[in-house]
Formats: structure tokens, sequence, C-alpha cells
């Protein structure tokens, strides 16, 4: 009995020393097996130093490249410049531009042939020169200079504004100068340098008049009853320049951040037609009041005496007028997410109420509204997506060609060394196939404090969502087997 208690005890300790040396040849396996990876990321570590350290190489010579290509092309401009005899200032020189904004809004653009011409410059080199600024800052992306480009557009957009105003007031003060119809009211259009300029003055007080076209036939008006009735007069401003809405996102003037500008702005403004001149010591004084809409409550009793009806304040179908629109051309509109949206000097943000009955036919909107201000024609910021195709194939040595295919329309973009070019969709308008583009100023680019948007202008909006946030969850299912 001994013997084989002690024969058990030997095997239970071979077993013991089996378990024991199998357990530290498995702790040596795994401690070699450490030091092997530790060994292989050390390496990896090693590469990936030298693949960023190379691919800093190459950026930093890159950069060089581009930043001369850059003083090429500004050297260009600036001999462009000098050879045109601009009077626009750097515009990286705050301070200049400040002091020729504020020489320019000084001078007088009243003329008296009633022309546009003293407002050109501003609008053929001021406008042109910030634009280009704020591409160049985007390219560069230069956020000091986002910023200053945002501060001296908005800038000059007021001057603008408040110089078409005055051109405004002066025709107002003569209109009892220009040729009629004694049986017709008086229409007068002017455009300048993609601003388009129009003024209804109501002389029959005839609803049968109450009906007119500008700027060739893209914006129509039928106006209600109170104003066809009353003594106004109606002034039409369109703003197409690229630069249109830079005054309204200044601050806290921006539009919804789920919404994308679409054209330019158009302004519309009523006034009292002006009373009978007066004059005095040489002088000839004349009021023109602007006139806040719906009416007064004394204004629609007067309206109501003219015409032996009741006008009932509370009604809003009187107070609205019917009005189309037709965009400018090559413009896509997005009709599922359209949106139009006017400016409220009060609360100084962006409204949504007042419209009614919105239809769109191709890139004509007609609508009704109450509205005489500042409106504008928004859609979703990512309508396009998710793309459903792209393609990146060359063109040559130089060249490669980038096609985007969209929810709802398409793009293909030559992109060359310096430079890109659509080639559709191409329009009579500034979308054209033969016209140079940098990539910010072609696509859709975000800077931290400024916006900029050339396709997104004409409604062609490729940028990338950021987040699926502001997705349409239906539009990104995916079907799973």
């Amino acid at each position: 009995m001994p013997s084989a208690k002690k024969s058990k005890k030997s095997k239970k300790d071979l077993e013991r020393v089996v378990t024991e040396l199998a357990r530290l040849e498995q702790l040596r396996k795994e401690k070699e097996e450490k030091i092997r990876k530790e060994k292989e990321l050390l390496v990896k570590r090693s590469n990936m130093e030298n693949e960023e350290i190379e691919t800093i190489k190459i950026r930093e010579s890159q950069d060089q490249v581009i930043k001369n290509l850059r003083n090429e092309r500004m050297e260009k401009l600036s001999w462009t410049k000098f050879m045109q005899c601009s009077r626009v200032p750097e515009p990286n020189n705050a301070g200049d531009v400040n002091t020729y904004i504020a020489t320019w809004t000084e001078e007088n653009v009243v003329s008296s042939d009633h022309s546009t011409s003293k407002l050109e410059p501003l609008l053929a080199e001021g406008e042109a020169e910030l634009h280009m600024f704020k591409i160049k800052a985007i390219d560069e992306n230069n956020e000091h200079n986002c910023s200053l480009a945002k501060e001296l557009l908005a800038i000059m957009k007021a001057a603008i504004n408040e110089k078409w105003n005055d051109y405004a007031l002066d025709l107002l003060q003569f209109l009892d100068t220009f040729p009629r119809e004694n049986s017709e009211n008086l229409i007068i259009t002017k455009s300048c340098h993609d601003h388009h300029f129009g003024l209804w003055a109501n002389y029959t007080k005839n609803p049968r008049f109450k009906n007119f076209t500008l700027f060739d036939g893209r914006l129509t008006f039928d106006m209600p009853k109170p104003v066809a009735l009353s003594s106004t007069a109606m002034i039409c401003r369109l703003d197409e320049n690229i630069t249109a809405v830079d005054y309204f996102e200044h601050d806290d003037r921006v539009v919804d951040g789920n919404k994308t500008i679409v054209g330019g702005v158009l302004y519309l403004d009523l006034f009292e037609m002006p009373d009978q001149p007066r004059n005095g010591n040489g002088w000839t004084i004349r009021t023109c009041n602007e006139m806040k809409y719906p009416f007064s409550t004394q204004q629609s009793v007067d309206i109501n005496e003219s015409d032996n009806e009741t006008v009932n304040e509370n009604s809003q179908s009187i107070w609205q007028a019917e009005v189309k629109y037709t965009t400018k051309t090559g413009t896509f509109i997005h009709h599922d997410s359209l949106k139009l949206l006017y400016w409220d000097f009060d609360d100084r943000k962006w409204r949504s109420d007042g419209f009614s009955d919105i239809h769109v036919e191709g890139s004509t909107i007609t609508f009704k509204t109450t509205n005489f201000k500042p409106t504008i024609v928004t859609h979703e910021n990512h309508p396009e997506f998710p793309l459903q195709s792209w393609t990146l194939s060359s063109q040559g040595n130089d060249s490669v060609l980038l096609s985007l295919k969209g929810l709802q329309t398409q793009l293909e973009v030559s992109i060359f060394p310096e430079f890109c070019r659509l080639n559709f969709p191409s329009s009579n308008g500034e979308l054209n196939e033969n016209v140079k583009y940098t990539p910010s100023e072609l696509l859709y680019v975000k800077c931290r404090f400024l916006s900029h948007k050339m396709l997104s202008y004409y409604g062609y909006n490729y940028m990338a969502p950021k987040s699926v946030n502001n997705i349409d969850p239906e539009r990104i299912k995916r079907k799973v087997m």
C-alpha cells in the first residue's frame, strides 16, 4: 500500500511539473510575440514618421509652387488693373478700401440726364475687386482675409444700396418730366452690371392698368386693388451680382444654415407719388415718402370711398400682389425644397410668412406676397446627395475630367494645373465653358467665417454635408439582403 501511494504521488508531481513547464513555455511564447509585435510597431512607426516627413516635404514644395503661381497671377492682375487705370485700392488694405468707399459715398450719383453712369465705377470695379479678394482668401484658407472680405463687402453693398435709393428718389422727384401716354402708367427701367432697376408710377389709379412687366419680361406684377387705386409708385431692383447677398450675410443676418440662396436679391419698395413741387428762393421742393404696406386704416377708408367697395383689412388676399419672376439664365431650381424669404428690417432676420400660391415651372417662379421688401429664393443645402455616381478620367497630359451625377443634376468639370473649366452645364450667363475659374470660385467652399458660391448660386449645389444631421434619412436608405 505505501508503494502504491508513493507511485500515485509521483504521478501527480510529474503532472504538476509538466503543467508548469507548459505554462512557462506559453509565457515565453507570449513574451516573444509581444517583443516581436513591439519591434514591428517600432518599424511601422518609423516608416510612418519617414512617410510623414516625406509628405511634409512634398507638401511644402507644392505649397511653394502654388504660392509662386498665385504671386504670378496677382502680378498679372495688378498690371491689368494698372493698365485699366482702376481707382480701387488693394483690398488687403482695409483703411484704403474704407476711404475709397467713404469718398464714393459722399459723391452725388444723381445726374441731369438721370443715367446710372456715376454708379458704374463701384459696380464695375469695387464689387469685382473685393469678390476676387474673397476668392483668393478662400483659396489660401486665410481666415483673417475671409473675415476682412466679408466686412468690406457688407460695407460696400450698404453703400451701393444707399446710392440706388438716392437714384430712385431723384427719379421720383422728376416723374412729371418723363414722357408717357396719358392713358397709361409710367415705367422706367435701367440695367448696369448685373443690377436691374425699375420704377412703376401709378398715374391712372385704375385697376385695368395694374399689370406691368420689367426687365424684358423677366419680372411681371399684378398689383392688388388697394395699390392700383392709390397714388403710389413702386421701386423694383434686382441685384444679380455674385455678391448680392453679402450685405445680408454680415453678422447676424445669415440665412438658416440648412438653406442655400439661389440667384440674387429682389428689392421691392412702395412710395407715395410726390406732391406738386413747391418753389421758393431758387429751390424746388418735392416730398417723397416711403409707404408701409398693408396700408393704414385711413388709407383703406380712402380707397373704399373711391371705389364704393368694402376693403377688409383682415383679408390677406386683397393685399397680395402676384409676382412672376424668371431667374438668371442657367439657374436650376429644386422645386421640392424651394422656399421664399423676405428681410424683416425691424427684427433683422429673414422671414417666410406672407407668401402663398407658390408655383415653379422651369426657372420661373410665380407667387403672391404682401412683402414689399428684399426677397430671396432658397432651397435645402444638400439637394444632390447622396451622389449617384462620379468618375475621374484623364483628358491628356495636363488635365482630368471630373463627372458628378447627383439626385437631380449633373456636372462635368475639366481640371487643369492652374484653373478649372465648366463643361456642363453651360449657359449664356456667368457659367460659361469658356471661362476659367479657381476651384474655390467654381465649387461651393466653406471657410470658417465666409461662404462663397458660384455653382450653388445657380442651383447646382454639390457641397458635401459634414454630418448626417441635415440629410433626409429616406434618401440614404440602403436595402440589406
